[in-house]
């Protein structure tokens, strides 16, 4: 079910792999609280329809970030492009959506993501290089 790398044998990848998976997880149950308390406070949405608007896509774009968590621990490949991906529209999202001097929810919605899914594809890609054969010689 889960990629599992050899300690011993790729320490460093091993090292990749479980920094890649606990950014993740501390950021999402970080996300996860947040949601919980806007929803125990009964917070209000804005009342401007294109702020309401920007808001929607940032839930759209967690529910993307908690897919791509769980698909990360099956398939590195996979959830580091889509980490990535999201990581960089809630940046860009986040932009838009705050007002310019705010960049501590800039750090919080996307950089975290940003950087665990690249390094799940770094990942991915030392375990790719390893079960690659090598060239047969002299053929």
């Amino acid at each position: 079910f889960m990629t599992k790398i050899n300690k011993n044998a790729d320490f460093k990848t091993w090292n990749i792999q479980r920094v890649a998976r606990g950014i993740s997880t501390l950021s999402i149950v970080f996300i996860l609280l947040i949601w919980i308390n806007c929803a125990v406070a009964g917070a209000q949405w804005r009342e401007a329809p294109l702020s309401a608007l920007i808001t929607m896509y940032l839930m759209v774009i967690n529910f993307v970030i908690l897919a791509s968590w769980a698909i990360a621990w099956w398939r590195e490949e996979i959830g580091g492009v889509l980490f990535t991906i999201a990581g960089a529209l809630a940046i860009i999202m986040s932009i838009l959506h705050n007002e310019p001097g705010q960049y501590w929810v800039i750090v919080i919605n996307g950089i975290p993501f940003l950087v665990s899914g690249i390094l799940y594809l770094i990942c991915w890609r030392r375990i790719r290089k390893q079960k690659t054969p090598l060239p047969l010689e002299g053929c």
